[in-house]
């Protein structure tokens, strides 16, 4: 079968591409929030474990992460910390991305198959000063706690008394947040591979 490319020569498409990159760009509020401006607009369809799904749109998203990064802020994370993120499959690792655009904070993800010396490994190497994870792995990090001199705070998507309660951050938060007016060239994210 031939195939009919719509680029005449590529050596020299290649050679003069130029992508336009504006010096100042956040994704959150660049791209995602425009599709919420239009509360009807479906974001995604969750579905959990029993079959039950739940429409989110993108504007529940903004209210929610837009909370969720003013939360991060009022507990002391600054721009540029990251953020250790182990849950499993949860609407919730949405919002902590978003959030963590949006405040400009960089977010590690990792999977709940993760062993406590792959969480050692990676909240040191990144410096991540905070922890995001569900009950069911909460004590991993709590054993790795001790090994990992950056970590200072552990939030629990779920229930917990000891900690700090993932939701209480969102309802304790405006959802008023201002554009950061960051340069495009700061980190986004940190993947282990």
């Amino acid at each position: 079968m031939k195939q009919t490319y719509n680029i005449g020569d590529y050596s020299e498409t290649y050679k003069d591409f130029k992508l336009d990159v504006p010096e100042r760009f956040n994704w959150a509020f660049d791209v995602f929030d425009k599709w919420g401006e239009d509360p009807s607009k479906t974001a995604m369809v969750w579905v959990d474990p029993g079959g039950n799904d739940r429409n989110i749109s993108f504007s529940e998203f903004t209210y929610r992460t837009n909370r969720l990064s003013n939360g991060l802020k009022d507990i002391g994370t600054n721009p540029g910390d990251k953020i250790f993120v182990m849950l499993p499959r949860l609407v919730e690792w949405w919002e902590i991305m978003i959030a963590s655009v949006r405040g400009l904070f960089v977010p590690v993800p990792g999977t709940p198959l993760l062993t406590t010396s792959d969480i050692t490994y990676r909240i040191n190497a990144s410096e991540s000063s905070v922890a995001i994870t569900d009950p069911e792995n909460l004590g991993k990090i709590i054993e790795v706690w001790e090994a990992c001199p950056t970590l200072k705070k552990v939030i629990v998507v779920g229930d917990t008394d000891e900690y700090i309660k993932y939701e209480d951050l969102i309802e304790g938060s405006t959802d008023i947040h201002p554009h950061p007016n960051n340069l495009s060239t700061e980190p986004l994210i940190i993947y282990f591979t």
